[in-house]
């Protein structure tokens, strides 16, 4: 039914829920700013700071959805 690697990924997750809800959420987290980023404005002119807010939200995204989510 599961391709190895999907098999592989459902039993991360149910081994390490902590891990898998960070990296779940901090990958969400990043991809909607990069969407709204890529919305403001032209992707050719990425600067430094636009990288560093978009890590910082990633971050955001594995605290909150790892840590609140589990415990929740």
């Amino acid at each position: 039914m599961y391709s190895k690697f999907g098999r592989q990924f459902i039993n991360l997750y149910e081994k390490r829920p902590l891990l898998m809800n960070s990296l779940v959420g901090g990958t969400v987290y990043m991809a909607g700013e990069y969407s709204a980023m890529t919305q403001e404005k032209d992707m050719r002119f990425f600067n430094e700071d636009d990288w560093t807010r978009l890590a910082q939200i990633g971050a955001l995204g594995s605290a909150e959805n790892g840590v609140i989510m589990v415990k929740w």
